[in-house]
């Protein structure tokens, strides 16, 4: 936003017109009209536009005759207040909608005929002060986390209820007539202006140029803070804050704790008045018009204005601006913004998965595999090209792509993504997957990756010692009761773990060594063998033949026949059948269990 300070900085006053522009755009230009709306009531300085998110635009003039602020519903204006400064016209500074009301700060004492001073809130159709008021001019304000925060001629102030904080928190001093904006993108709270130093408590402390961050406990400089000139708006979107004014850039981008410039190869012509971030497209009005970022360049919106733009807000596709300009309509038109692809993505769940998340994957077995899925949006109105997926990081090749993910995604348009999780070593897992796309604000979507990988020797670990094994008796091949049943095998069997079991298995049983007998079918005979088998825990089961009972006679079934009965979330029955091609043939049979 542009704000003129007229008492308190003696910055000159300016005659604005307000209006409403559609746009149709593609990444190269734009295709625009401008829609119809009613002429601004007044002729004045308009100070400044906020949007109630509802539709409603609110407009904040400094007239001959005093201050006033209009609110334009989309096919009418209706006038809500008028603010004098005693007897003299008052004037307003700057308006910010928040915590489901409006805000007006400014130079003045009463609203229309009641006693309200320098900072005024519009709510239930009336206007009041907050707790006792305040009695100094209010320069910038701006709602963050609960309290109010009012920006006046050398101080910060805030208020979290009904008093005024002037001490602690946010509040801080400033060089004086410093601060022209305030923003909150609801984590931090942003301050800029012309301002070189910050003074929270007792001594001035290092430079802080034009550009402050408060994080909840301290204020910092925003990466090396901007080196000249006046920092007139800042605003966010996209996961980066940007700020407009007359230094050499003109527009800067904050993101990482760094400044760069959001077009790649240009620079608005003057100083920069108002920014908005809409849709993600970066907007900013100043002497140069409407301009908007391609990625490349500024570029004129629709047909152009004939004079400055000094205001702006948008609500969905629309974007409402003001400036001094009487062409293409004097003081209000309206702009729908169209054309680019805007990336997003929400887990299984619905929620929202913002570029730089982690997305975990459930705690998965080395040698087993788990699956992580989301969805990929398109939430733009423009094909959103998806040029490369890149997984890269410490434990990278434990994810992978299930299916080839897609290419684009038109306007409106989502798809399913998945990847497997297959660790490879016990422990945290993680790696990042970066999708290169063409959505102008957010440049490469992140979303880093992370899973744990358990060693089935934990689980069983754990299982000893929930039944009070410790030592070398909670090892797996021990036998603590002395009963030729090891702990591993009655871990593997579903036997008690704890105490002397020594069952077989039946048929139908579930618990018990395996059951291995020599069948008869249809004239055929089987070696058959039936066991409990373990689910969800690592262990690796093998049916073995020998045609005796060397150690080094046993060989792993191969093809077999096999049936598995689910019985429940932890344990199957597993069936194997292996033909006997000779009757007269003698083999042994077992089920060995491995412990990975």
């Amino acid at each position: 936003m542009f704000n003129a300070f007229v008492c308190l900085t003696g910055r000159l006053i300016f005659s604005c017109a307000v209006m409403v522009v559609t746009i149709s755009s593609t990444l190269a230009s734009f295709n625009s009209s401008w829609l119809d709306s009613a002429n601004f009531p007044v002729s004045g300085a308009i100070v400044d536009i906020v949007s109630d998110g509802s539709g409603n635009a609110y407009v904040a003039v400094n007239a001959a005759s005093g201050a006033m602020v209009y609110r334009w519903d989309g096919g009418s204006w209706a006038l809500l207040g008028a603010f004098k400064n005693r007897a003299a016209a008052g004037s307003i500074n700057d308006l910010h909608w928040g915590n489901n009301r409006l805000y007006v700060a400014g130079l003045f004492t009463n609203v229309d005929g009641g006693v309200v001073k320098y900072l005024a809130q519009y709510s239930g159709g009336a206007w009041s002060h907050i707790g006792s008021g305040i009695n100094i001019p209010g320069v910038a304000v701006t709602y963050h986390q609960g309290a109010v925060y009012l920006a006046t001629a050398s101080r910060l102030y805030f208020a979290p209820g009904d008093v005024w904080q002037t001490s602690g928190g946010a509040s801080v001093q400033y060089t004086a007539n410093g601060v022209s904006s305030l923003y909150s993108d609801g984590a931090n709270l942003y301050m800029a202006g012309s301002f070189t130093q910050l003074q929270p408590y007792a001594s001035w402390p290092p430079y802080v140029y034009r550009a402050a961050k408060w994080n909840g406990s301290s204020w910092s400089q925003m990466a090396s803070g901007v080196s000249s000139g006046e920092v007139n708006a800042i605003t966010g979107g996209g996961g980066s804050i940007y700020v407009g004014g007359s230094f050499s850039q003109k527009v800067l981008r904050y993101s990482g704790d760094s400044w760069s410039s959001p077009s790649s190869s240009s620079k608005p012509s003057s100083t920069v008045n108002s920014l908005v971030y809409q849709n993600g497209n970066l907007f900013a009005g100043g002497s140069f018009g409407l301009k908007v970022d391609t990625g490349t360049s500024w570029e004129t919106v629709a047909s152009g204005v004939n004079g400055s733009v000094n205001a702006m807000a948008s609500y969905g596709d629309k974007l409402f601006v003001g400036g001094t300009f009487t062409s293409p309509k004097n003081y209000f038109a309206v702009a729908k913004v169209s054309g680019f692809g805007e990336i997003a993505a929400e887990d299984t769940n619905g929620q929202e998965l913002s570029s730089g998340t982690t997305f975990s994957a459930d705690d998965t077995l080395i040698g087993a595999s788990s699956t992580l899925s989301f969805t990929l949006k398109n939430v733009g109105d423009a094909s959103l090209s998806l040029s490369d997926y890149l997984i890269e990081g410490v434990a990278s090749s434990d994810f992978a792509f299930v299916s080839s993910p897609p290419a684009s995604l038109a306007a409106g348009e989502s798809a399913s993504i998945e990847l497997q999780f297959a660790p490879s070593s016990a422990g945290d897992r993680s790696a990042s997957l970066t999708i290169a796309n063409n959505d102008l604000d957010e440049g490469a979507f992140v979303i880093q990756l992370a899973g744990e990988a358990i060693a089935p020797a934990a689980l069983f670990a754990d299982a000893a010692a929930e039944v009070g094994l410790v030592g070398d008796d909670a090892l797996p091949t021990a036998q603590p009761f002395a009963d030729g049943s090891s702990n591993l095998l009655k871990y593997a069997f579903n036997m008690q773990l704890g105490e002397a079991d020594r069952s077989h298995m039946t048929i139908a049983g579930t618990s018990g060594l395996p059951l291995i007998e020599r069948q008869q079918e249809d004239g055929d005979d089987y070696l058959v063998m039936v066991y409990l088998q373990r689910r969800g825990v690592g262990l690796v089961y093998e049916c073995q033949l020998s045609s005796d009972l060397a150690e080094d006679g046993f060989v792993q079934v191969q093809s077999p026949d096999e049936q598995i009965e689910v019985i429940d979330a932890n344990w199957q029955r597993v069936t194997v059948k292996h033909a006997i091609e000779d009757e007269s043939d003698r083999l042994f049979g077992r089920v060995k269990v491995i412990l990975p």
